[in-house]
């Protein structure tokens, strides 16, 4: 995280390109994914440096599209929502995306970062994200 909160994105990404290098060593994947979204905004950095990653916002855009969804909601880490990783896969699908306003940017990724991340899962989380958050 100290990459991030610094906005160093070729940190982050030679961080992924360590890891997945890491992995070639122990048995060669025919490619890699990152679980995290808000790191995916480093991927550009390594892309050409490294084994094919499986794009999880291209992934999400494919779905989108291929149930006809017309907008999708954005939710995540504030580095994530404030990003273009969504909205540049989304855009290319034609698809148009909602961000949350900026309290509510505030109040998801404190609850990602200070809950969701520590494996709390509090019943005020959940009704936040239900009522639409």
């Amino acid at each position: 995280m100290e990459c991030i909160y610094r906005g160093d994105l070729q940190g982050v990404g030679e961080l992924m390109l360590s890891s997945a290098n890491k992995l070639l060593r122990e048995r060669p994947p025919i490619s890699s994914i990152c679980p995290d979204n808000t790191i995916h905004q480093a991927l550009p950095y390594i892309a050409v440096r490294s084994l094919p990653w499986l794009h999880i916002a291209e992934v999400v855009a494919e779905e989108a599209a291929a149930r006809a969804f017309r907008r999708v909601g954005l939710t995540g880490t504030r580095y994530l929502i404030q990003s273009e990783v969504y909205p540049e896969k989304l855009a290319a699908r034609g698809l148009e995306f909602v961000r949350p306003n900026s309290a509510e940017r505030e109040e998801i990724n404190r609850i990602i970062m200070d809950e969701l991340v520590c494996g709390t899962f509090t019943p005020a989380a959940v009704t936040y994200f239900s009522n639409g958050h």
